[in-house]
């Protein structure tokens, strides 16, 4: 299944950030994250001891196993997950001890996990391959505009047509890669779905329990929880499949485009030359255009792909008997290739020179021919359609063989010469003339590449943004696609709940029953974190408080409540403060309106270096007390932290150390509850009482024996709180 090529020629269709994604040590982490989600949901429905789920869960890092071992030892059973099952069970019996071992992969079967670990490798691969996409259409968008009236020649089945704009053919780019990454995120956010079902696809060791931890299971991984385990239902791997190749296609139109518009005879665009690029072995003069070369050589391959895929969608009752092993290598395969052509398309838009002089020029080649329907349209009144056009067809036909220019026959020709003078000749042959709707139809296409990226309610549903906080939040930033969930009644009242930095919406899962008796709860995940977008950094808290925003206005959420823990809590302040009739009642839990920004512009510098893993401990000793440091609840905070992207969790140190909310404080005036861990070393008590002093009418509550995370520390006591303050503002 994993797709890393290095060598002479991988790194030629590959080579890109999602390759990363795609590699041995990439599918054998995303296995162990399967086999921890599995020890955690089953320890969370009461089937699997705690101090056993802790123990597993603390075992599943890749670096405690061999891949290539794994690999040669995975012939015996026809599959990975057997050898590293007993790995991964030694492991723990050494760590933990024989009763923690036997409970390691318990209920479930090897294809749970190596179809959970595709969902999970394809879910991370395509976070920058949509990005890259992203970056492709707005260098798209920005060629469109620019080019909105240079006028270049049509082409249809390599022949010149009529005369169009290279605005409207870069806007095509746009549009397409715009609805290839909108079928790749639908897939992403709907499709791929955890699988467990055990043996036979009934869940029959979790019995009576197994719909519980399915569910426990497709919260912890971040994936969609399905119906029905999927063993021998494919579409969800065709979906993909579709989504890729489709994307590729796009990609490879575009950069079929740019080879025949870079040609010598044509030159009207070519590739950067910076770095030798483009060159030859033996021609000196050659400028190749290597970049759309390399997209087109990958998009080439990904029909034939997607069609293994396909054709492997009919598998044998319960389990498949081969098909299912035939899916591995082309679908990681899929994800390479697309991810290399994303990336090199965005390269080459981004880098596109364009040459207005050669369009204009080749216009000209063929002496005004490709002008021809507009005068035939013109003699129509007076002649009549057919007879135009038998006359103008007829006069073309002598331009071109004789070599003359059009305006010359047309003049020459008394029939034409009784309805036209020279001045309407030379107007009918203006290509300028007859764009037809070119420009238009170039702003619809910018307007709706805007919109989107401002992150617009959908069709015939307004923003609900207070005026100037529309500027204030986007200006200069990316939007960002979320990750949500949403529990509970549908007419319940909405409470949003906004994590820390480092989690995921996983952290409130302690809350989730309790809140969803009569709340609509909805959990997201902040960008850069969890099932949500990772744009480059550095953020601002502008933007995340866009995000949700964004967020609520996609799902037609007017006002809503909102409790935030940490830097969840610091958007509530944000979002409370700018835009105050969105929000009904706030909780602000274990936060603060500033903080020392230093340490946490290092604290990115060491994450970007080391990741993660490198600020854990630190990260640990912040979040719990030392009484409360260890068991199952806290190796899944960490294990959040640890699958926290770099980028993600360096872009909100960043966002914090710019941060100040002091000034907007005043500002909110929804009823404020504001909760402390009374051992939070990260934002103390007098952090707390410092944001209650400055909210008019807040109160502040104070949990004893709970650090920095204290809704997982004291779950009863921060949820009562919160219910009450719901209940009674």
């Amino acid at each position: 299944m994993p797709a890393e090529r290095g060598g002479l020629v991988g790194p030629l269709s590959g080579g890109s950030r999602a390759a990363t994604e795609l590699s041995d040590r990439a599918l054998l982490q995303a296995m162990l994250d399967a086999e921890r989600a599995l020890a955690i949901a089953s320890a969370r429905a009461g089937i699997v001891p705690d101090e056993a789920a802790a123990a597993i869960a603390a075992a599943c890092r890749a670096g405690r196993f061999d891949p290539d071992d794994l690999g040669r030892r995975a012939e015996a059973a026809g599959n990975p997950v057997v050898p590293l099952v007993r790995d991964l069970t030694e492991a723990v019996k050494g760590d933990a001890g024989p009763d923690a071992a036997r409970w390691v992969h318990h209920g479930a079967t090897s294809q749970d996990i190596l179809d959970t670990a595709a969902s999970l490798v394809a879910f991370r691969a395509l976070g920058p391959i949509l990005d890259d996409l992203e970056g492709a259409a707005r260098a798209a968008a920005d060629v469109a505009e620019r080019h909105r009236a240079t006028v270049m020649p049509g082409r249809t089945l390599g022949q010149h047509a009529l005369p169009t704009t290279f605005g409207r053919k870069a806007a095509g780019w746009l549009v397409a890669l715009e609805e290839a990454a909108a079928g790749l995120e639908r897939v992403r956010r709907e499709r791929l779905a955890a699988q467990l079902g055990g043996a036979a696809g009934t869940l029959a060791a979790f019995s009576p329990d197994g719909v519980e931890v399915a569910r426990h299971y497709a919260r912890e991984l971040g994936l969609a929880e399905p119906a029905l385990p999927w063993h021998t239902d494919r579409t969800r791997v065709a979906d993909l499949a579709g989504a890729l190749a489709a994307a590729g296609g796009v990609l490879g139109k575009i950069a079929l485009d740019v080879t025949l518009l870079a040609q010598t005879e044509v030159g009207e665009v070519s590739e950067p030359a910076e770095g030798g690029r483009g060159g030859s072995s033996t021609l000196p003069h050659k400028r190749n255009p290597v970049g759309a070369v390399l997209v087109r050589a990958a998009t080439t391959r990904l029909p034939g792909l997607a069609a293994t895929l396909f054709a492997s969608m009919a598998q044998e009752q319960e389990r498949a008997t081969g098909a299912w092993h035939a899916e591995w290598e082309p679908q990681a395969e899929l994800l390479r290739l697309v991810g290399g052509a994303a990336a090199r398309t965005r390269d080459l838009l981004e880098g596109l020179e364009v040459h207005p002089d050669r369009m204009r020029a080749n216009l000209d080649v063929t002496g005004g021919l490709l002008m021809t329907e507009r005068v035939a349209g013109a003699l129509g009144d007076a002649l009549g359609r057919a007879p135009a056009r038998d006359l103008v067809q007829r006069l073309a036909g002598e331009a071109a063989d004789s070599g003359r220019p059009l305006r010359e026959v047309l003049l020459a020709d008394p029939t034409a010469r009784a309805h036209l003078d020279a001045a309407e000749v030379d107007r009918l042959l203006d290509p300028e003339g007859y764009l037809g709707s070119a420009g238009q139809l170039v702003d619809r296409a910018l307007a709706a590449h805007r919109a989107r990226l401002a992150g617009a309610a959908p069709t015939g549903q307004e923003r609900n943004w207070p005026a100037g906080l529309e500027a204030a939040a986007t200006t200069g930033s990316q939007a960002a696609r979320l990750g949500f969930a949403l529990d509970g009644p549908e007419e319940g009242p909405v409470l949003v709940l906004a994590n820390s930095m480092g989690t995921t919406m996983a952290m409130w899962d302690q809350q989730l029953e309790p809140l969803t008796d009569q709340l609509r709860v909805l959990r997201y995940d902040h960008r850069g974190h969890g099932s949500s977008e990772v744009p480059p950094g550095p953020y601002r808290i502008e933007e995340l408080g866009a995000d949700l925003l964004n967020l609520l206005d996609e799902l037609g959420l007017d006002r809503v409540s909102l409790c935030g823990l940490s830097l969840g809590g610091m958007v509530g302040m944000w979002v409370a403060a700018n835009a105050p009739d969105r929000i009904d009642r706030l909780a602000l839990c274990c936060t603060a309106a500033t903080v020392n920004g230093e340490v946490y512009l290092e604290r990115a510098v060491k994450v970007r270096a080391g990741g993660t893993a490198s600020v854990a401990e630190e990260v640990l000793s912040r979040w719990f007390t030392p009484s409360f440091r260890d068991g199952a609840q806290v190796e899944r905070a960490m294990g959040m932290l640890r699958a926290t992207p770099d980028e993600g969790y360096a872009g909100c140190c960043e966002a914090l150390a710019a941060m100040d909310l002091r000034g907007g404080l005043p500002k909110i005036h929804a009823p404020t509850l504001v909760i402390a861990g009374g051992d939070d070393p990260a934002t103390p008590p007098a952090k707390a009482e410092e944001i209650a002093a400055a909210i008019p009418d807040a109160r502040l509550e104070v949990v004893p024996g709970a650090a920095h995370l204290a809704n997982i520390e004291q779950p009863e006591q921060v949820t009562r709180l919160l219910l009450d303050h719901l209940a009674h503002g």
